[in-house]
């Protein structure tokens, strides 16, 4: 579809009110290029130090250090082969999955290697990072990857259909993501299905869900999908309702701090719905294939199109819809944007350039203001390094071992892999409730009865039906002995 630079906006509301924002008067004009000597479509992410990293199309992930008029390479980083994964930030390191099967983790100091994880099969989406540096990332092969801090994998959960989609951590702990056969997927931290949504099937329209989601303040989740419907789902995977465009929905929604949500179609539309999916406004800005728009801190719209020849457009819309200033760029792009907090725009393009644009603005701080909703792309709106869900909650100082086997100092070996049900090394089954750091409660199965005990009071317990501390030991044949201090009598279980 070939697009003239005439822009359509189709308002459906009445009364408005003109509205100038006070932008400075280079909004709207070039400030830099970088070359990364390839096609990127990766989107840029930024760490709390400025610096910022991107990838393209060489295999080589670039740091940069920006100022308002300039970039400067930091340090380079080689993969082998494609990068559209955008870079996640965690701390010192850098997350960013390869068309090589990869996910890597660098240092964003140095550039240098800590741990590479393979999948089996190439990485296109960028990954979700939990507050305690967990990666979670889908791959092309069909399997949902959680890698730890540390490069080891913590589980996989096998949808068998390519994820292209980057996930979205909710603040209930549930991660959310979609894949190619048009199923959105609800997982938990430990890696256990939540729930599944199947997107509609429409005649002449793929169902793949490519796009990414974006999470609102009360926990709901906002998609597009290849049939051309917008929706919106509740945390526990009910429809709260849907909207139709003409053509796919590969890009990525954003949200104003009214709850309005933005988001363009293929058809060639920018849409602006309101939380319960009436449509505000409508802009025909030009074919919109990934790239998702981006929410200033007056809340202003960004978006990028390609209007033809070679050209893609790079608007700038007020709440309502009008548009404030546009720029073109000569390549085309599938970049999102990104607003720096020096009002910067960044976008990469298919000449191998991430440009940067003025805005006179910062960042939006709105439910989810652009992909991967912050400057690092962590996509997390939970904030606790656990969940309940994960043994890690409960065994916080233990480490994991091969098979789901957990050592915890004091108590022992623990199996975890039927988790909340665990399976002590010699005290048999126990049912894992909510504890502190270093102390636990089981529901003990053999004995019918919580007991509470801790990391330096274990083999102690303290039985909620004997009121009393027991005392645990191991007898010459393996038979499980509870000694009950207050009648001094011993408890055998065989």
């Amino acid at each position: 579809m070939h697009f003239s630079r005439l822009l359509i906006v189709t308002l459906l509301i009445t009364g408005f009110n003109t509205v100038t924002p006070a932008y400075s008067q280079t909004a709207g004009t070039l400030a830099w290029t970088y070359d990364t000597g390839e096609l990127v479509y990766a989107t840029a992410s930024q760490n709390a130090s400025g610096r910022v990293f991107i990838g393209s199309e060489s295999g080589v992930l670039h740091a940069l250090d920006i100022t308002t008029s300039s970039a400067s390479q930091a340090w380079t980083f080689a993969t082998g082969d494609w990068i559209d994964s955008s870079a996640s930030i965690y701390g010192n390191t850098v997350y960013v999955g390869s068309w090589d099967s990869n996910l890597y983790a660098i240092n964003a100091n140095t550039g240098a290697q800590e741990w590479a994880f393979e999948t089996g099969s190439l990485i296109i989406g960028s990954p979700a990072v939990g507050a305690d540096g967990t990666a979670y990332i889908g791959s092309s092969d069909g399997v949902f990857y959680a890698v730890r801090s540390n490069g080891s994998e913590k589980w996989q959960y096998n949808v068998g259909s390519e994820i292209d989609s980057s996930p979205a951590i909710g603040d209930n702990g549930n991660i959310y993501f979609g894949s190619y056969d048009g199923v959105f997927h609800a997982v938990s931290t430990a890696g256990q299905p939540k729930w599944t949504y199947t997107v509609d099937t429409v005649d002449g329209l793929e169902s793949r869900i490519a796009s990414s989601p974006a999470l609102d303040y009360q926990g709901n989740i906002y998609f597009g999908a290849g049939n051309g419907y917008f929706y919106c789902l509740s945390p526990d995977g009910a429809l709260n309702w849907s909207f139709q465009t003409a053509e796919e929905i590969d890009s990525s929604p954003v949200f104003d701090e009214s709850g309005n949500v933005y988001f363009a179609s293929r058809d060639g539309y920018l849409y602006s719905l309101d939380p319960n999916g009436v449509e505000n406004w409508r802009a025909l800005v030009g074919d919109v294939f990934y790239s998702s728009a981006a929410v200033d801190e007056a809340g202003n719209l960004y978006i990028a199109a390609y209007v033809g020849d070679g050209i893609t457009a790079i608007y700038s819309f007020t709440p309502n819809g009008e548009l404030i200033w546009d720029y073109e760029l000569p390549s085309v792009t599938d970049s999102s944007i990104v607003i720096t907090n020096d009002g910067l725009l960044l976008i990469g393009a298919e000449d191998g350039n991430l440009y940067a644009i003025h805005t006179g603005t910062g960042p939006g701080t709105t439910a989810w203001p652009k992909f991967g909703l912050d400057a690092g792309n962590t996509a997390n709106t939970y904030t606790n390094p656990v969940t309940p869900d994960d043994p890690l909650y409960y065994f916080s100082t233990g480490a994991e071992t091969a098979g789901g086997w957990y050592y915890v100092p004091g108590v022992g070996f623990l199996n975890t892999s039927f988790f909340p049900w665990c399976f002590h090394e010699t005290m048999d089954w126990f049912y894992a409730g909510a504890g502190g750091s270093g102390e636990y409660w089981l529901w003990h199965l053999s004995l019918e009865d919580w007991v509470w005990t801790t990391e330096t009071d274990f083999p102690n317990l303290f039985s909620v039906n004997q009121d009393a501390w027991i005392a645990y030991f191991v007898g010459d044949n393996s038979e499980q002995l509870y000694w009950v201090s207050t009648t001094d009598e011993w408890i055998i279980i065989q």
